[in-house]
């Protein structure tokens, strides 16, 4: 069920973006599309943790991790255009790395982290150093969110799947937007980019429990292709009613 409201709440932000921002007769509803959609991202990252926690536990992780490779490659043919349907005209300095690829950053993350036994053994080093530079790369790279969300599905895994911590959790989260927004030098209490909305995304992954959580079951396959799909359709919605009459 947490998968699926945050199918719901990304495909309602991905309206507001997509469909509603470019015309200002429909504000309001695109503020409101894209307020709800804040709590997507850290429901998705908790499904990242929860998806990697069963990958290592029936040893399947490199799997997960070739998996969210191929929907990372597929989702970007259309991301790296999205300029285009956002705005009218495609722009390179826009070309971002959509979100797969930072979930795809921390579950290679998890697995360095799990790879640590003993901090003097060479393999261990070679983690450290490894988890440091993906660290580098999830900022400085033009991935979405960039180390905001990496960080967002560890934090999830070792305070409410390893262990249930909520309310670390909950301070990290905290500390996480704050962090993003001190990076990204973004106003806290900025209207459509404020990402203060997430936190409270926590308290429905505390108040869904594991056996309401199963109640509406989708196929695990579904969310994969889901992702690409969602962008393709609105992609060319936008097209032909808005754009290529302007072509």
């Amino acid at each position: 069920m947490i998968k699926l409201i945050a199918a719901v709440t990304m495909l309602i932000d991905h309206i507001g973006a997509i469909l509603l921002e470019w015309n200002p007769h429909w504000r309001v509803q695109c503020e409101l599309c894209r307020m709800v959609g804040r709590i997507s991202l850290p429901l998705f990252a908790f499904c990242i943790a929860r998806g990697f926690y069963f990958s290592e536990k029936h040893g399947t992780t490199f799997k997960y991790i070739k998996n969210l490779t191929i929907i990372s490659l597929m989702t970007q043919t259309i991301f790296t255009f999205m300029s285009y349907f956002l705005y009218g005209k495609f722009e390179w300095s826009r070309a971002n790395l959509n979100i797969c690829f930072a979930w795809l950053i921390s579950v290679i993350i998890l697995k360095l982290i799990a790879s640590i036994k003993d901090i003097k053994e060479q393999k261990s080093i070679i983690s450290i150093v490894a988890i440091v530079a993906l660290c580098i790369v999830a900022s400085v790279a033009p991935i979405e969110y960039n180390l905001y969300a990496v960080v967002y599905p560890i934090i999830f895994y070792y305070t409410l799947i390893k262990t249930e911590n909520p309310l670390f959790c909950f301070l990290l989260n905290v500390m996480n937007y704050f962090l993003y927004t001190i990076i990204e030098k973004i106003p806290i209490f900025a209207n459509t980019t404020n990402q203060i909305v997430a936190i409270f995304a926590l308290f429905i992954v505390i108040l869904i429990k594991p056996k309401t959580d199963k109640l509406i079951k989708m196929p695990k396959k579904f969310f994969y292709w889901f992702y690409p799909a969602q962008f393709y359709v609105l992609c060319f919605i936008k097209w032909y009613f808005f754009l290529r009459t302007k072509v």
